[in-house]
Formats: C-alpha cells, sequence, structure tokens
C-alpha cells in the first residue's frame, strides 16, 4: 500500500502491481549493482527468499505471495 500525493494536493492510499513493479524493479537494481555477479534468477530468488511476512496482519500466501520484499534484507 503506498501514499500517494494527487494533482490537487490531496493525498490517498494506491495498492497493487503497477505500484509494486517499480518498486521491486528498483529493488533488483541495487541488489545487481552490489552483487554484480548475481545472474537474474538468482537476484529474483534473494528477493522472495527474504521477504517478510511478520510485517503483514493476517498474513495469507494466497493474497500476499511470499511477503513483503525487503532491500536490507536481500544485501545483507
Amino acid at each position: 500500500h503506498f501514499l500517494v500525493v494527487g494533482v490537487e494536493g490531496d493525498k490517498t492510499g494506491l495498492y497493487g502491481t503497477s505500484f509494486a513493479a517499480p518498486i521491486i524493479s528498483g529493488y533488483a537494481a541495487i541488489i545487481g549493482s552490489k552483487f554484480t555477479k548475481a545472474t537474474p534468477v538468482q537476484i529474483t530468488n534473494d528477493l522472495l527468499n527474504t521477504a517478510r511476512t511478520d510485517t503483514l496482519a493476517n498474513y495469507d500466501p494466497s493474497i500476499y505471495g511470499k511477503g513483503e520484499a525487503s532491500l536490507s534484507r536481500a544485501l545483507a
């Protein structure tokens, strides 16, 4: 869920793949810049394996998949 400001200055919450995709793409780019020998599959697996579920109330994998991406965990 992302808090955004509209063109009229109003704040609203938005969510979904349209907002998640650029964030995850950025995470992948950052991970790739740190781990320069990592393949795209390795970067993907790193993001999936380090996702957090403890930050999601009533976590349900059918809704949240692997959980919330954690850049800090992926970079550790």
